[in-house]
């Protein structure tokens, strides 16, 4: 009775354009119609995405005819994938300051590799419920790290959050965390000036260094936890900007 949701991209780059759920079964049935429609110009890659509450997630890329599709023509892709069993199920709960920040929040699992997260991303991710809840699963690596931690456009960091990091310890197949708080983190603050004065607005950017794995998604592992990869601040005609979300000790 548990639903299949299949996710198809354009590309690698996480963003969204088309999500459709259908009745678990070994075959199924996807319009990609708006992912064409979204584009400029018709894909010659898709990200596909298979995701059953009782396996793990599958992501697989899909290559598609250089040509145009034709107008309302279908466009047929055969998808075989083996979905495994989870090793585990973790759960917990997630508070922000901010009610619309909490809703944004994201959670991932990350399989640990020689004492770091795996590069090639997370094993599960999701967004907790209107309850601050989560449920996610875990692979079969023997070591697993969670992060809790507030994305920006197009996968981008941008605070004003510091990432939480939580070790996973699986007791009978089931890790609870408890409340997970996402604070505001250390600050730094400047003020832009120009030789002509103020009256200049902008965004400053900050990159924090050194980083190790997963700088794509906005998220770095120094030091054992998680933290910002790097951040933005907008700043006013005064030139004042602050950055928020840091962690302890943050150089960039």
């Amino acid at each position: 009775g548990e639903e299949l949701t299949v996710t198809v991209q354009y590309g690698f780059t996480g963003r969204e354009t088309a999500r459709f759920t259908a009745a678990a079964a070994p075959q199924f049935d996807v319009d990609v119609t708006s992912v064409f429609a979204a584009s400029q110009r018709a894909p010659t890659r898709l990200a596909v995405r298979l995701d059953h509450p009782g396996y793990l997630p599958v992501s697989q890329g899909v290559n598609v005819p250089l040509a145009d599709p034709a107008p309302g023509a279908p466009v047929v892709m055969e998808i075989t994938a083996d979905l495994a069993r989870p090793s585990g199920i973790v759960t917990g709960t997630v508070t922000a300051p901010d009610f619309a920040e909490a809703g944004r929040v994201q959670v991932d699992v990350y399989a640990m590799r020689t004492e770091l997260p795996d590069p090639r991303g997370p094993v599960d991710s999701t967004v907790p419920g209107p309850d601050g809840r989560f449920r996610l699963r875990t692979g079969p690596a023997a070591e697993h790290v969670l992060a809790a931690w507030l994305p920006g456009e197009e996968g981008r960091a941008v605070g004003p959050l510091a990432p939480q990091t939580r070790s996973i310890e699986l007791i009978e197949g089931h890790c609870e965390l408890g409340a997970i708080v996402l604070d505001r983190g250390e600050r730094i603050r400047g003020r832009v000036e120009f030789p002509e004065g103020d009256g200049f607005e902008g965004t400053v950017e900050l990159k924090v260094v050194p980083y190790d794995v997963n700088i794509l998604t906005g998220l770095a592992w120094r030091h054992g936890r998680f933290e910002l990869a790097g951040a933005e601040a907008p700043f006013g005609p005064d030139g004042r900007f602050t950055f928020e979300g840091l962690a302890p000790a943050t150089s960039g």
